[in-house]
């Protein structure tokens, strides 16, 4: 059976140890989390957001991946284009046939914002 003044010993290393761990850990993997996208990535999302809220499903028409390397991938938007198309109307982006899906594919070029 254990005395008090051992629990309390065991106590005061597992904090000293573990504290600092556990706060390591919540904070890197924060930093890694709020560092893992670009700007252009999330304003592609929002945009994206926007054409489906107007548009209705898109089925991943646009993609707004970053990737590294030598087969790396860019946001279909990018950051101009994609702020362009947040201020619009729905109106306006169905008049400049953004709703259609087959004009978002990457052989046709994206419709280019007025």
């Amino acid at each position: 059976m254990r005395t008090n003044q051992e629990s309390k010993r065991r106590w005061r290393w597992a904090r000293g140890v573990l504290g600092p761990f556990a706060i390591s850990v919540l904070v890197g993997g924060s930093v890694s989390v709020s560092s893992g996208f670009r700007e252009s990535e999330l304003q592609c999302e929002e945009a994206y957001a926007h054409l489906e809220d107007c548009c209705g499903a898109l089925h991943g028409a646009i993609s707004c991946t970053y990737e590294e390397g030598c087969a790396g991938q860019t946001p279909a938007l990018d950051v101009v284009q994609s702020k362009c198309i947040r201020k619009l109307s729905c109106s306006e982006i169905e008049a400049l046939g953004m709703c259609d899906a087959s004009a978002w594919r990457s052989d046709a070029g994206a419709p280019l914002c007025p």
